[in-house]
This record gives structure tokens, C-alpha cells and sequence, in this order.
């Protein structure tokens, strides 16, 4: 029995001596775990106390790179940017903006830059709804990929363009376009010939619908009809055809012109100040279609026809010399009848007369009117003397 209390004693003593050490292990434990954290938590502000300033202005120099480099793309952009009135302090950060979403957002293929007369400078990724009168810059993604520096030439077309599109058109086909195939000995000449006959017919029709807009009738004259003298020329069948063509054309436009008068004499409700107006823009138009059948140009077409015998020349010259003879009386008509002009204005002004009002012109101002309406009765007037139809 004594051993055995010898033996629990000696478990339960042996027991105890292992609990002091274990306490000691945990405690170092805990005690390395705490050095540990502090230690982590030495380095860090070691860190942020020596590299994080480095890599903070690291940061910002590469902020500061990036924004360097936005701005020299920007001002690549504005370079091109070619419009009467634009100044460098008419560009604002929003119109930077633009710029920078235009250069990074391969989707948008088209910038248009242009001066709004309302809000000033404009920067659209597309093409103002109304037609603008002044010109548009205008730059075109040729590929989708983002732009930047160094790939602005080939990945970038810009150029300028009017608001009015036709006479951009015109413009370009006259001045580049037309050149090109006239003096082009690359392509065959089936090809080029029938080319050739379709772009004057259209050149044609865009030059006399370009110019009416504004009241002129302008005749359109090929260049390929001044490279050669009419004796080469008129050996040439297709180029003949093609300039017969032209000449049809000239003649239905001064058809229209001479028939416009007619117009105004079947007219009704025409009055004074409406026939000074038509006499005049018809003196102005008819001047100018007069000077240009002066032109070499025109002369030149109708050297060539007339050598071929063409059967368009008879009608052709009788119709200049129509022309001329209704320059010089729209010039005569319009003389005589801007002495009225005042006088009917001041009529046109008056107001209808009420109860007790005075009726017809002021007393002291009739004999003025009467001896401006007699100018008609002069000699020199010859043309209001005429019969309809005959002037």
C-alpha cells in the first residue's frame, strides 16, 4: 500500500514539476508573438516613413508624364484646327475633354470642331444638324485603335470644310479631282472617256445648281477642252461628243434666262418695285452671262464645234447674240425705271385713308411724280415703247 501512495505521490509530484515549464513555454509564446507584431509594425512605419515618399513622388511623376503627354497630343490636335477666329484662348477644358475622349475611345470615328454663332467654339463627335455657314475642321479615325503620338499621322485624316456642302464640292472636284483624271495618261481610254463624259454631265448640273442659289447663271467650262488647239481637237469624235453635251447645256441655260422675262410680263400681280427688282437682278445676271461667252474658254468649245460642223453652233450664236442685245436693254430698263423707285416706295408706304383724311399724294409732291413718270415718255426709253413680247 506504501509503494502504491508512493507511486501516486510521485505522478502527482512529477506532474507538478512539468506544469511550471509549460507555464514558462506559453509565456514565451506570447511574448515572442507580441516582438513579432512589433516588429512588423516597426517596418511598416519604416516604410512609410523612407519609401513612401519616394514612391509617392514616383507616382506623381508619372501623373505629372501623363498629363505632359495628354497636352502635347491635345495641341496636335488644335495644330490642325484651321478656322478663321479661333484663338488658343478659345479652347476650354471641356473642349480638352473632348479631345482626350476622342484620342482614347477607338468607337468614335469622327471630331468636328467649329465656331457656333451662338455658343462659340464647338467640339461634336459628329456633324452639326443645321448647316453651318463658316468652315468645319473635321478629323477621321481611319482604324479602331486608340490614337497617340506616335501613330497620329497614319491613324488620323483632317482636313477643313465649308458649312455650304455643294460649293465645298464643287470647290474640290475643280481644283483636285478634275485634274487628276484630265491629265492622268494611266488609265485606258474606253474607261477614261466614258468617265470623262459622265463627270462633265455632272459638273454641269452641279455648277448651274451651285450658282442659281444665288441668282447667277454660270456657264461650266472643261478642262480638257484648253489642252488642246481646236484643229487636234475636232479630230477627236468622243472629246466632240463631249463637248456638244456641254454646249446643250449652255444653250437650255440661256433659254431659261431669256424666258424668265417672259414670266414677268404674263405675271399679275407684279408691281412697280417688283419689276426695278426683277431689272435688276436680270441686268446683273445677263452681264455676267455676256463676259462669260467673252471667255477663251467658251470661245475655245466653240472653235472645236464649229470646225466639226457641229449642228448645236447655229442655234448656239444666235442665242449670244440674243443675249447680248437683252443686256443692254436690261441696263436701259433698269436706268429709267430706278427713277421711280423712291417715288413708289414712298406710295407703297401709305397708309389706306381713313374718314376726313387726305386722299392722293400731298400737292407739293405730284409734279415731282409727274415729271419722274414722264421719263418713260423719253426718246431714249426706247423699250417701254415696244409691244409686249418684243422687248
Amino acid at each position: 500500500m506504501a509503494d502504491l501512495e508512493t507511486q501516486r505521490s510521485g505522478r502527482s509530484s512529477s506532474s507538478k514539476a512539468k506544469h511550471p515549464g509549460a507555464a514558462k513555454k506559453r509565456h514565451k509564446g506570447k511574448h515572442s508573438k507580441g516582438k513579432l507584431l512589433r516588429e512588423v509594425q516597426e517596418i511598416k512605419e519604416l516604410l512609410l516613413s523612407e519609401e513612401m515618399p519616394e514612391l509617392t513622388c514616383q507616382m506623381e511623376a508619372e501623373v505629372e508624364d501623363e498629363a505632359f503627354y495628354s497636352r502635347r497630343l491635345r495641341n496636335r490636335f488644335k495644330k490642325c484646327v484651321d478656322l478663321r477666329g479661333v484663338t488658343t484662348d478659345s479652347w476650354t477644358e471641356e473642349h480638352d475633354q473632348a479631345l482626350d475622349s476622342f484620342a482614347s475611345d477607338a468607337s468614335v470615328r469622327v471630331l468636328v470642331v467649329y465656331l457656333d454663332p451662338s455658343t462659340g467654339l464647338r467640339v461634336d463627335f459628329s456633324l452639326p444638324a443645321e448647316q453651318v455657314e463658316e468652315q468645319v475642321a473635321y478629323f477621321i479615325r481611319t482604324e479602331e485603335m486608340v490614337i497617340i503620338e506616335e501613330n497620329f499621322e497614319s491613324m488620323v485624316h483632317f482636313g477643313s470644310l465649308w458649312g455650304r456642302g455643294m460649293e465645298q464640292l464643287l470647290w474640290h472636284l475643280n481644283g483636285v479631282h478634275v485634274p487628276l483624271v484630265t491629265l492622268s495618261k494611266a488609265w485606258p481610254e474606253s474607261i477614261k472617256n466614258n468617265y470623262t463624259a459622265n463627270l462633265h454631265r455632272f459638273l454641269t448640273n452641279l455648277t448651274d445648281t451651285r450658282f442659281k442659289l444665288e441668282g447667277k447663271t454660270v456657264l461650266y467650262i472643261p478642262m480638257e477642252a484648253l489642252l488642246f488647239k481646236p484643229e487636234v481637237a475636232a479630230k477627236d469624235k468622243e472629246l466632240v461628243q463631249r463637248m456638244e453635251v456641254v454646249m446643250i447645256h449652255w444653250t437650255r441655260q440661256i433659254k431659261e434666262v431669256i424666258n424668265a422675262q417672259k414670266t414677268l410680263e404674263t405675271g399679275e400681280s407684279s408691281g412697280p418695285l417688283e419689276e426695278i427688282t426683277f431689272w435688276r437682278s436680270r441686268c446683273l445676271d445677263l452681264t455676267g452671262i455676256s463676259h462669260q461667252l467673252e471667255k477663251p474658254g467658251v470661245s475655245h468649245v466653240q472653235a472645236i464645234l464649229q470646225l466639226c460642223k457641229s449642228t448645236y453652233i447655229p442655234a448656239f450664236c444666235k442665242l449670244t447674240k440674243h443675249i447680248q442685245e437683252s443686256s443692254l436693254q436690261a441696263q436701259s430698263n433698269l436706268t429709267f425705271l430706278s427713277l421711280l423707285r423712291e417715288p413708289c416706295e414712298e406710295m407703297a408706304g401709305l397708309k389706306p385713308p381713313g374718314r376726313g383724311a387726305q386722299t392722293g399724294p400731298r400737292p407739293q409732291t405730284r409734279p415731282l411724280h409727274l415729271d419722274q413718270l414722264q421719263v418713260l415718255q423719253h426718246p431714249r426709253a426706247a423699250h417701254f415703247s415696244l409691244p409686249q413680247g418684243e422687248q
